[in-house]
């Protein structure tokens, strides 16, 4: 799923919400964004908090400073470089611990989701197929 930065915080807490997700990928520069959206309701009951599943940043760069460490640290966030995914996937796949199942065409890939003009963002379904035939047509 994307989540890009022009949906603006409210948003963005709208789609962690509802999608419940506990794993975002981002560039070192929004660890710090991230962090502070979840400290922000921190203090607000379970059921009034929109950011509180999210638990893994997956950073696409490792430019991390110590202090945006110590804020995600903070927020209870764990700090993953993407490097790191791939190797542990790789040892999963080589022990044996994980099976790989290819997806049918009609599998959701992701959701997109849109910039809200007319209240909160709507979530778009994606297909493989869609994303096969979109590099296709390119």
């Amino acid at each position: 799923m994307a989540l890009y930065d022009t949906l603006g915080p409210d948003a963005t807490r709208f789609v962690c919400r509802q999608t419940a997700m506990t794993t975002i990928c981002v560039s070192a520069d929004y660890v710090s964004k991230t962090a502070n959206l979840k400290l922000e309701e921190a203090e607000l009951p379970e059921e009034q908090r929109k950011m509180h599943k999210i638990r893994h940043l997956i950073l696409f760069d490792d430019a991390v400073t110590p202090e945006d460490k110590s804020l995600a640290k903070q927020a209870d966030l764990t700090l993953h470089t993407m490097e790191e995914v791939i190797f542990r996937g790789r040892e999963a796949k080589k022990s044996g611990k994980t099976t790989t199942v290819e997806p049918k065409p009609d599998d959701v890939f992701m959701f997109s989701y849109t910039s809200g003009t007319t209240g909160d963002p709507k979530g778009v379904k994606l297909t493989h197929k869609m994303l096969v035939n979109g590099v296709y047509a390119m």
